[in-house]
C-alpha cells in the first residue's frame, strides 16, 4: 500500500509540476526573448499558437505530450 501512495503522489507531482510550466509559459508577455522552453508531459494535444512568437527558441521539449502532428 505505502509503495502505491508514493507512486501515485509522485505521478501527480509530475502533472501539477507540467501543468504549471504550460501556465507560467501562457502567462509570459514576451515570448520573442524565450530561449528555452519545457512542455513535457503537459497532455498537449496540439502546439500553442504563441510558440509561432517565439523567435529566439533554441531548444524545445514537447516530450511525452499527446499531440497528434506537428
Amino acid at each position: 500500500m505505502k509503495n502505491w501512495l508514493v507512486l501515485f503522489l509522485l505521478l501527480f507531482n509530475i502533472t501539477v509540476d507540467a501543468q504549471a510550466r504550460l501556465e507560467r509559459f501562457l502567462k509570459l508577455k514576451d515570448y520573442a526573448k524565450l530561449e528555452k522552453l519545457d512542455l513535457h508531459r503537459c497532455k498537449l494535444k496540439s502546439i500553442p499558437p504563441e510558440l509561432a512568437d517565439c523567435k529566439q527558441l533554441k531548444e524545445l521539449d514537447l516530450s511525452n505530450n499527446e499531440l497528434d502532428s506537428m
